[in-house]
């Protein structure tokens, strides 16, 4: 498959006046054409940090210290912002993770949904709209010309989430980006949406990243998995690979931390707390929680260490086996 994305020792840090935060620190993966890469972990990871940082969407405090970002071809980091708003929402598609915040209370869902088109110039005003109502029908919201005429606060959770992918899908991008797109949404809608995305995928050829805690919702729609855990990589691998053959402790206790309806077990929290990113422990981060943690692990930064076919953890254990 051809490459789309490129990230390279990516360090993103946050200046605040108690000291600087390293919210990414050091991360490299690649996405290529048509692919699925799921980027898992708790909150405060990192994992919207470095997905924002691809299209230099971060706070003003946020800079990019070092590493390389690559996409299609281009430079994100030497682009200018004239560049960067010509990428946004037309090659690159957002769906954040709360759509009540981020729908415009006062405009029209359909203005909303024509907005993307309009502002890149892709069409007429005419064109906008009758596209803008063939995309709500495609996400599954029902009568969609009557609903274009209504606001944000007419939709039901689950409806609003579908017009913020209608949203980020209408100028047909090469990459879609959903963080956390499930956030708030009950069990029978999570699933509606990932079908959705799984759907849509499939029908506008493109690659997606799926940002989420949530393992469960990427069994069946990710290709590749990415673990985060304080701003590191954990562990990155083929969905299966990941899933039925873990090799991180914190992987395992992600796995362990997931109801099954079909299987009675024991639920396992993962003990303590994510350290402070201002004032990091040595080594391993995960090592104040890990059980298995050994003196090594309390010094030495750990690599990503090849555990079968394009399969890594960065766990020192793994580099004794």
């Amino acid at each position: 498959m051809d490459l789309l994305l490129s990230i390279d020792n990516l360090n993103v840090y946050f200046y605040r006046s108690e000291g600087v935060l390293k919210a990414v620190d050091g991360i490299s993966y690649n996405l290529h054409k048509g692919e699925v890469l799921g980027i898992v972990g708790e909150s405060g990871s990192g994992k919207s940090v470095s997905v924002l940082s691809i299209v230099r969407l971060l706070p003003a405090n946020g800079k990019i210290v070092d590493g390389s970002i690559s996409f299609d071809g281009k430079d994100i980091l030497k682009l200018s912002m004239n560049e960067l708003q010509d990428i946004r929402g037309k090659d690159i598609g957002f769906v954040f993770q709360d759509p009540m915040s981020s729908l415009n209370p006062v405009i029209t869902v359909g203005q909303q949904v024509m907005e993307p088109l309009l502002w890149h110039n892709l069409c007429s005003r005419e064109e906008a709209y009758k596209r803008a109502k063939n995309m709500l029908g495609m996400v599954g919201i029902p009568f969609p010309e009557e609903r274009m005429k209504e606001y944000p606060f007419q939709f039901s959770g689950g409806m609003r989430q579908r017009v913020m992918i209608a949203i980020a899908l209408i100028c047909n991008p090469k990459l879609l980006i959903a963080d956390e797109p499930t956030t708030s949404l009950d069990v029978t809608t999570q699933a509606q949406i990932i079908r959705l995305l799984k759907n849509m995928r499939s029908e506008l050829d493109m690659s997606v990243i799926l940002i989420t805690h949530n393992l469960a919702l990427t069994s069946n729609f990710c290709d590749r998995l990415i673990i985060m855990y304080a701003s590191n990589m954990m562990e990155t691998g083929g969905t299966k690979d990941v899933l039925n053959t873990p090799s991180h402790p914190y992987t395992r206790f992600l796995l362990d931390a997931v109801p099954d309806i079909e299987v009675e077990k024991e639920l396992v929290p993962i003990p303590g707390t994510i350290p402070d990113l201002i004032n990091p422990p040595e080594g391993c981060k995960f090592h104040p929680r890990c059980p298995m943690s050994m003196d090594i692990c309390r010094t030495e930064k750990p690599p990503l260490f090849p555990v079968g076919d394009g399969h890594y953890s960065a766990c020192w254990l793994c580099g004794r086996e």
